[in-house]
């Protein structure tokens, strides 16, 4: 059976999709443009999400117990900044405004889940002694 082959992009020689490069002049074969892009587990927007909530849920459930404030502030905080620069390496510009970029969502990010977490707490019954 023939495998498809392509025509080396600098010299047109014809050139066979298993090849490493072209056998004349050493250029790789072309990229077919429908290659699936590969998407690494924390860049879906579930994991996001997923990470964005984590805190205001474990604020909730371990409302009774007394650790909540630990989730709300030390969760929140990792969740604004895994959220901010994961969101912010989604947007083209060079690598010094995507950090800005990811710095200004982290805090956004983080306010909300300090919000949430907050909820979380109010909802959970937990009672702030501040005596």
């Amino acid at each position: 059976m023939n495998s498809p082959s392509f025509n080396c992009p600098k010299c047109s020689a014809p050139l066979p999709a298993e090849d490493a490069a072209c056998p004349n002049c050493s250029v790789p074969p072309p990229i077919p443009t429908g290659a699936p892009k590969v998407v690494k587990w924390w860049q879906t927007n579930w994991a996001v999400l997923a990470v964005f909530l984590a805190p205001a849920v474990l604020s909730f459930a371990t409302s009774k117990l007394g650790i909540a404030p630990l989730f709300t502030f030390f969760g929140s905080g990792a969740s604004g900044l895994f959220c901010g620069f994961v969101l912010a390496r989604r947007f083209k510009g060079t690598p010094v405004a995507r950090t800005l970029l990811g710095l200004l969502l982290s805090g956004i990010i983080g306010a909300a889940s300090i919000a949430l977490c907050a909820a979380g707490c109010a909802l959970g019954g937990f009672q702030m002694d501040m005596r």
